[in-house]
C-alpha cells in the first residue's frame, strides 16, 4: 500500500526531472523478479538529466546519482 498521507517536498537542480512510475498489472506479470501483486506496494522514483544532453566522446563515462530522504 502506497501511503499519500505523508508530506512529500521534492527538490530538483535544474535541468533535472523525475520520473514516478509503478508496472502495474500487466507490467508486473511480466517481471521475473516481480510478484504479480508486488505493484500494490511499490513506486520506483528515477531523475534524469533530460533538458541538457550529456554528449560522450568514445572512452568517456558520465555518472548521474540521485538522493532520496524520508523525513
Amino acid at each position: 500500500m502506497i501511503i499519500t498521507s505523508i508530506p512529500s517536498y521534492l527538490y530538483l537542480p535544474f535541468g533535472v526531472v523525475l520520473v514516478v512510475w509503478n508496472p502495474w498489472i500487466e507490467k508486473a506479470k511480466g517481471m521475473g523478479d516481480f510478484g504479480d501483486e508486488e505493484y500494490h506496494e511499490m513506486v520506483c522514483v528515477e531523475a534524469g538529466s533530460v533538458a541538457q544532453w550529456v554528449r560522450l566522446e568514445g572512452g568517456q563515462s558520465w555518472t548521474g546519482g540521485q538522493t532520496l530522504t524520508v523525513a
